[in-house]
């Protein structure tokens, strides 16, 4: 049967069999969309900020995401600079995201357009009514709706609704109520349009299983997260005080923090690092997005990474060492991903103008 072969090339051929069989399997069995992204990245703190902290945005830099190889960009809005108290738009905002739409399509970029902070569903500080609230609930459907019909006209091969960015209910089955209510918002006007639908806790794919999707509907594409080891991507974070224990370093691959440096930390601050006290990989990776992976093979849909990112503060190799291997498992198996961020601390450009001012991570990003 195996004339011919050495048991080398039989090895070979079975490894990729059983690989096929595997991880990679939940892409090849998706369901084909006409939204069809690969390298995407997010343009941060522009639509869903205002005042101070938020960025700019000018056409230009669209085109110079597009040169550099990206063929999509994940646009999060927020409701406070978007809608008024009557959930009408705030003319100006919209005029701004309807300009940035001209711009994407202009440079033949995609848009996920994702919501992602409503007055009711602040991820970041923790208030999150949204949940328990019936009107909270409403209203979201309500401004679904407007922009439903709002944007109705661009292509659904060019433009995807995200309807809540990183839900962060008590429990999935909450997450899935909402998300339900949404949906069918969005499909009593728009059949054809691709949803994003994110998974629950903050988008953590260990949740994706959870999701309850729409029986017989393939305009759906599942979204997960990923920063974890959060001791690395988020190391001395401003926002994060159970990050910022001083170390003398953190490494990837392998285990973040050595056991003698573990022992020195003050045992008031040991609690922030044990839980790292593992060994990180691709292989790691790969069986910690296993279970989400098999459950969208099962259900025929595509999966998408919709954020993730390393701060430079852990330095430069460990960083790359970590996107490199996120962004492999990505090409890999075939999951389209979005980075965050464009500007500002994740990102390769500079906040002011968007110059390049990391082209090993651009470059990474882009392979």
């Amino acid at each position: 049967m195996f004339k011919g072969f050495n048991r080398l090339t039989i090895l070979t051929v079975v490894a990729v069999v059983l690989s096929g069989l595997g991880l990679g399997a939940c892409q090849t069995g998706a369901t084909a969309t006409a939204f069809d992204i690969h390298r995407g990245v997010n343009i941060s703190h522009w639509l869903y900020v205002t005042g101070k902290d938020a960025a700019t945005m000018e056409e230009r830099e669209v085109r110079q995401l597009h040169d550099w190889g990206f063929d999509f960009v994940r646009l999060p809005i927020g409701e406070v600079p978007l809608f008024r108290d009557d959930c009408s738009f705030n003319a100006d905002t919209l005029a701004l995201l309807e300009e940035a739409l001209t711009w994407c399509q202009k440079y033949d970029m995609r848009v996920v357009l994702d919501m992602h902070l409503t007055r009711s569903h602040e991820y970041i500080v923790g208030y999150r009514p949204l949940f328990d609230s019936e009107d909270d609930q409403q209203r979201l459907c309500d401004m679904w709706a407007a922009l439903t019909r709002q944007l109705k006209n661009y292509p659904a091969d060019f433009l995807a609704f995200e309807p809540l960015n990183e839900p962060a209910a008590d429990t999935d089955e909450q997450w899935n109520a909402v998300a339900e209510k949404v949906i069918t918002t969005i499909r009593e006007q728009d059949k054809e349009r691709v949803l994003v639908i994110d998974c629950n806790k903050w988008c953590d794919v260990r949740t994706l299983p959870s999701l309850r999707v729409p029986a017989g509907d393939p305009n759906i594409i599942l979204s997960f997260h990923f920063y974890e080891p959060m001791l690395l991507t988020h190391y001395l974070a401003a926002w994060r005080p159970d990050y910022k224990v001083k170390l003398s370093g953190v490494r990837y691959p392998g285990q973040p923090v050595s056991d003698m440096e573990f022992d020195s930390i003050p045992d008031s601050e040991k609690h922030w690092v044990e839980p790292y006290m593992n060994v990180y990989s691709k292989d790691w990776m790969r069986e910690y997005w296993r279970p989400a992976v098999e459950f969208a093979r099962t259900k025929g849909l595509k999966l998408y990474l919709g954020e993730f990112g390393c701060l430079p503060s852990v330095g430069e190799e460990a960083r790359l060492n970590w996107i490199n291997d996120v962004v492999d498992l990505c090409e890999e198996y075939g999951i389209a991903r979005s980075s965050w961020e464009y500007k500002s601390a994740f990102g390769f450009c500079k906040w002011s103008d968007g110059s390049l001012n990391n082209e090993a991570l651009k470059n990474a990003l882009v392979k």
